[in-house]
C-alpha cells in the first residue's frame, strides 16, 4: 500500500523496530521501508538502547516481552532520556493490565500481533510520526506561533481521520461485494449509512417494479416511526430503462419529499441504486446539511449505491428460474440478468461476475488512489474440467484450497483451467507471499497426482494497477503476455 500524501512526514523519518523474532522485524522493515522510512532493527532492549544513544529516532516500535529487559523497561528509559521519540508497544499476548500500563507510561499506541490488518498498522505509524513532528515543531515555535500550531494540529488530525474513514468505508464496500444474500448486503449497507450519516437518520429503500412502489426496507436512527411505501404508479407501466431514465432526472424527489413529511426532516440527500439501466432502490440520509458533506463522503455514497445495485443484480440473476414461453425467454436476455454470482465447480466467483467486479475495483482504486495486484494461475496442459472428471476433481479441490488461502478482502474466480485473483491494497512485492504459497501448493498437488490423471503444471503471473495498466483489459492483456513468456 502507498501512503497518502498527507501522511508522509516532511523528512525521511527513522524508525527503530525492537523484537526478538527476525520474522517480525523483517515484516515491519519491508513494509515501512516501502513507505519511505529509514528502518533500524534491534533484537533486544540492550542493543536498542545502544542505538538510541547514537542515532536519533522519531518512532520506536517494541515488543513488550523480550529476553532480558522488557518493552516496558525500554518505554520508561526513552521517556527518561527525553529524546522526543514516540513509542508503540506490540504484544502477542494482550491483556488489559499491560495495555493500561503502557498507555500510562506514555506509549503512543498498543498493537496486537499477528497483524491481521497491515493497513491499520501503517495508519498508526503515520499518525505517531505526525504527532512527533508536531510536538517538535511546537517546542521550537512555542510562544510565538501557538495559534498556527493549533490549526496545524487540527489539520493533521483531520487529514488522518479522513484517511481512516476512507479505509473503513473501503472495507465496507469490499464486504458489500462479497455478501452472499440480500440480508447480508443490508447489514453492510447499514454500516455504510451509519458511517456517512454521522449519527443522523438514514433509510435503505428497495424498489418493486411490478407494483411501482418504493419500500423502506431498513431505517437507521428513526426509532419506531412507520414509513408507508411510496407509490410511483406510472413506473409500473413503463420499461425498466424508462424508469431508470426518469430517476436519473431526479423526478422522483418531489414524491419522496412529500412522503417524508411524516418525519419532517430538515434536509435529505438520496442516491439511487441503478445498475445497467435498472433501478433497485435508494439510500436516503436525513438532517445532514449540504455544507457538512465532504467530497470523499459524497463519492463514497455514490459508489456504495453502485456496488449494492451490482450485487442485487447478481442476486436477481441467481434466483431466476428457467423460462418456458418464447416471450419470457426474450424478456430474460439482458446481460445483467445472465450473470450468476458463483462458479459452478468451485466456491469462487463466477467469471462473468468477476469481470464486473474488476471494473468496479479499477474505478474504486482510481477514486481512492489505491493500488491492487491481479494474479493468474493457469494449469497446463489445457483441458476442459467439464469433460475430464479427474481434472474436474483437481480444479474443485484447488478452488476450495484457494478460497481458504486468500484474505477476506481478496477476490478469486475460475475460467476453465485458469484462476484469477485480485489482491486489493497490495503491490507486486506484497503479493510474493501468496504466490509462494500457491507455488508450494502446486508442488504438493503434483506429487499427490497419479501419472494417469496428471499432474498438471501450474504457472503463475502477476500485474499491478496502475503501473502495468489502468484498465481491466490492459491488465489482463499484460498478464497473459507475462505468462506466455514464462511458458
Amino acid at each position: 500500500m502507498q501512503a497518502h500524501p498527507q501522511q508522509q512526514p516532511k523528512k525521511r523519518s527513522r524508525i527503530l523496530v525492537v523484537d526478538r523474532q527476525p520474522s517480525v522485524r523483517d515484516l515491519l522493515r519491508e513494509r515501512l521501508s516501502r513507505l519511505g522510512f529509514k528502518v533500524v532493527e534491534a533484537p533486544s532492549v540492550e542493543i536498542a538502547l545502544v542505538k538510541i544513544s547514537s542515532i536519533p529516532f522519531e518512532l520506536i516500535i517494541s515488543e513488550i516481552k523480550m529476553v532480558g529487559q522488557s518493552g516496558i523497561d525500554l518505554l520508561k528509559k526513552v521517556k527518561e532520556m527525553k529524546i522526543g521519540a514516540e513509542v508503540i508497544i506490540m504484544t502477542s499476548t494482550p491483556s488489559l493490565e499491560s495495555s493500561l500500563k503502557a498507555t500510562r507510561l506514555g506509549a503512543y499506541d498498543y498493537l496486537v500481533k499477528p497483524f491481521e490488518d497491515l493497513e491499520y498498522l501503517e495508519i498508526v505509524v503515520a499518525r505517531a510520526l505526525a504527532q512527533n513532528a508536531l510536538k517538535l515543531e511546537n517546542q521550537a515555535l512555542l510562544g510565538q506561533l501557538s495559534q498556527q500550531n493549533e490549526e496545524m494540529t487540527q489539520g493533521s488530525e483531520r487529514a488522518a481521520d479522513i484517511m481512516l474513514e476512507t479505509t473503513r468505508f473501503y472495507k465496507i464496500e469490499t464486504c458489500i461485494l462479497k455478501s452472499k444474500n440480500k440480508e447480508e448486503l443490508v447489514k453492510y449497507l447499514e454500516q455504510g449509512v451509519k458511517l456517512l450519516s454521522k449519527g443522523k437518520p438514514g433509510i435503505i429503500w428497495f424498489y418493486r417494479h411490478k407494483q411501482g412502489t418504493l419500500e423502506a426496507y431498513k431505517t437507521i436512527e428513526l426509532g419506531d416511526i412507520p414509513l408507508p411505501p411510496i407509490s410511483f404508479f406510472h413506473l409500473a407501466n413503463i420499461s425498466e430503462n424508462e424508469a431508470a431514465l426518469w430517476l436519473s432526472n431526479e423526478d422522483y424527489k418531489a414524491t419522496l419529499n412529500q412522503s417524508l413529511e411524516v418525519i419532517r426532516p430538515k434536509t435529505q440527500l438520496s442516491q439511487p441504486m441503478i445498475y445497467q439501466n435498472k433501478w433497485y432502490g435508494l439510500i436516503t440520509i436525513l438532517n445532514r446539511r449540504p455544507e457538512e458533506w465532504a467530497i470523499h463522503e459524497k463519492n463514497s455514497l455514490t459508489h456504495m449505491c453502485l456496488l449494492a445495485a451490482t450485487k442485487l443484480s447478481g442476486f436477481d440473476a441467481a434466483s431466476k428460474t428457467p423460462q418456458t414461453s418464447t416471450h419470457e425467454k426474450e424478456a430474460s436476455k439482458p446481460n445483467h440478468q445472465q450473470i450468476k454470482v458463483h462458479d459452478t465447480i468451485t466456491p469462487l466467483l463466477n467469471f462473468d461476475y468477476f469481470l464486473e467486479y474488476i471494473k468496479l475495483e479499477v474505478a474504486r482504486s482510481r477514486r481512492y488512489r489505491h493500488i491492487f495486484t491481479l494474479l493468474m494461475l493457469t494449469f497446463k496442459p489445457s483441458t476442459d474440467p467439464e469433460k475430464n472428471p479427474f481434472f474436474r476433481t483437481f480444479i474443485q479441490e484447488w478452488g476450495e484450497s484457494l478460497a481458504q488461502q486468500i484474505r477476506t478482502t481478496d477476490f478469486a474466480t475460475r475460467k476453465r483451467n485458469k484462476f484469477y485473483i485480485v489482491l486489493p491494497e497490495t503491490d507486486l512485492v506484497g503479493s510474493k507471499k501468496i504466490i509462494q504459497s500457491l507455488q508450494h501448493q502446486i508442488g504438493i498437488s503434483n506429487q499427490s497426482e497419479q501419472n494417469s490423471n496428471g499432474p498438471w503444471q501450474g504457472i503463475i503471473g502477476s500485474v499491478e494497477y496502475p503501473k502495468d495498466g489502468d484498465t481491466p483489459e490492459v491488465l489482463v492483456t499484460n498478464l497473459k503476455k507475462r505468462l506466455q513468456n514464462k511458458s
